[in-house]
């Protein structure tokens, strides 16, 4: 069972008036890496090639509090997508771009 506690209105401008981290400059030097960050996002813990390099550097310890994360090149556009949505592709600087489909069963 979950129980909810109500907080203040005090308690909560304290809680959201703390600055948050700045992960585009906590991030930069692990362009393209898998990193271990802090619990409270402030900095790397680990960093390397793959999620089993990092994993490895963690002590064990602090494996269950770290938030396990893969920085993507800066110059890349990340946008999920499943086979079932629609995707669109675009062509370079010709800004052309083409649309696959919903199947009928998907269309709105």
């Amino acid at each position: 069972m979950v129980i909810m506690k109500s907080i203040s209105s005090q308690q909560h401008k304290k809680h959201t008036s703390r600055a948050q981290p700045d992960l585009s400059k906590i991030l930069e030097p692990c362009e393209n890496q898998w990193v271990a960050l802090s619990p409270d996002y402030t900095h790397v813990v680990a960093s390397g090639e793959t999620l089993k390099d990092v994993h490895a550097k963690v002590p064990e310890d602090d494996r269950e509090h770290v938030v396990f994360h893969k920085v993507l090149p800066f110059d890349a556009l990340y946008i999920p997508s499943t086979p079932r949505d629609e995707i669109f592709l675009a062509s370079g600087s010709s800004r052309t771009a083409r649309s696959i489909a919903l199947p009928p069963d998907r269309r709105g």
